[in-house]
């Protein structure tokens, strides 16, 4: 194995030691405003970054499509509960009722389920994939379908109103919170600025 694949790896298991920390750290603490929600946002990162570390170190297509699609367990819920964590934080708690709390999950509870029967449909990847070597690691690869857009669309959108509604909130908020709040971002947009490279190559 590479320098490189082994740092790349290395990074992975580091971001899912961090991410189960914070969730159990936070968890503690859940009687703290937005605390449930951050901990349970990093324990679906902590399943995104274990499933795709898993995902890498599997030498054939068949576990790397298997483990492919776990890592979107996490990575269709992180999303929803970043804008969650960000209503609650900023103080708009009060949006979050039932209705809407389901209403929210529908939509990826459906990816989840276009992703694990794609092979019937082929919506959320138009081909089965292959394996491609990059940077001295086995990755899968398959073209994207229209639901795997549609996904990716509803997705950033709460990543992006979350992150407004943060920001806004920095501007006003006394500038001891502001280091904080910067760190939550920062931890947020990590795993994401990874998925956007990945998807535009």
């Amino acid at each position: 194995m590479s320098i490189q694949a082994t740092l790349y790896l290395m990074t992975l298991a580091i971001s899912a030691i961090i991410s189960i920390a914070l969730a159990l750290y936070t968890w503690q603490q859940r009687q703290t405003t937005g605390a449930k929600l951050f901990s349970l946002m990093m324990l679906a990162l902590f399943g995104w970054s274990l499933a795709y570390f898993l995902q890498i170190i599997s030498p054939d297509l068949a576990s790397q499509a298997f483990w492919n699609k776990a890592t979107y367990f996490g990575i269709v819920t992180t999303p929803v509960l970043w804008f969650l964590f960000s209503l609650e934080y900023t103080e708009r708690k009060n949006w979050i009722t039932r209705k809407r709390l389901i209403a929210l999950f529908v939509f990826p509870v459906i990816t989840i389920f276009m992703i694990w029967t794609n092979n019937f449909h082929h919506l959320f990847w138009s081909t089965d994939g292959k394996l491609i070597q990059e940077g001295g690691i086995l990755l899968r690869s398959a073209e994207n379908g229209i639901w795997f857009w549609a996904h990716s669309l509803y997705s950033y959108s709460f990543i992006l109103a979350g992150t407004v509604m943060v920001f806004r909130a920095l501007i006003h908020w006394p500038s001891q919170y502001r280091g904080q709040m910067i760190w939550v971002l920062l931890a947020v947009f990590a795993p994401w600025i990874f998925n956007v490279i990945q998807i535009f190559k």
